[in-house]
């Protein structure tokens, strides 16, 4: 016979989505010599994150209390579902390197770096509470850790460009 894992078929998935709005204010410097244009970029916003957090899963669909040998006697299987609504204060800055070089009169080439930070960001997989209920309440299984929703977020890129003028 075969034998299957204790929790058989479990799964969870969790989704954090994050809606940030908010007003924002930055500076700019170019200097041109000859055929190059150098410039540099600094943004500053001040986010309100609304954010909305969802779970669902399964654990242990093949248990059937009170269970074979070495199966949780006290657990039968059990779906969930969790959502939540969070509000936080999330700033941003953004910064960006860039140079173009003009090669003719309607045609340039461009290099760039952007770096962006971000405060107060939910990311699912840190917000996953890994806990069983209890027989009076079976909803309670995984869970929602809302402590856990600010993370800092760093994204940066390079980015190469060709810019046609007329």
């Amino acid at each position: 016979t075969e034998i299957q894992g204790t929790l058989a078929d479990s799964l969870w998935y969790n989704e954090a989505e994050n809606h940030i709005v908010g007003p924002q204010i930055g500076l700019r410097y170019f200097h041109r010599y000859k055929y190059w244009t150098f410039s540099t970029e600094g943004k500053f916003f001040g986010g309100f994150n609304s954010q909305n957090i969802y779970q669902h899963g399964q654990l242990g669909s093949e248990l059937d209390p009170p269970g074979d040998p070495g199966e949780p006697i006290a657990m039968g299987p059990s779906s969930f579902e969790h959502k939540r609504t969070i509000c936080e204060w999330s700033p941003g800055i953004e910064f960006r390197l860039q140079a173009d070089w003009q090669v003719t009169r309607y045609v340039s080439l461009g290099v760039g770096w952007t770096g962006i930070w971000l405060d107060g960001i939910a990311r699912p997989s840190n917000m996953i509470a890994y806990q069983l209920g209890t027989e009076e309440s079976e909803s309670d299984y995984m869970g929602i850790l809302e402590e856990h929703n600010r993370q800092d977020v760093f994204i940066q890129g390079v980015t190469f460009r060709i810019a046609f003028n007329r």
